[in-house]
């Protein structure tokens, strides 16, 4: 139970990087986007 407590938990804490990950490039290209614009 506890093996699969910690392996639960690493994978969420994978998946919130990657979801991290993903937002932060997303404000990336806004960013680089809402420049051209101006």
């Amino acid at each position: 139970m506890i093996l699969y407590n910690s392996r639960r938990i690493r994978v969420e804490e994978r998946i919130k990087a990657e979801t991290d990950a993903e937002m932060q490039k997303a404000t990336l290209l806004d960013q680089t986007q809402t420049k051209k614009g101006k």
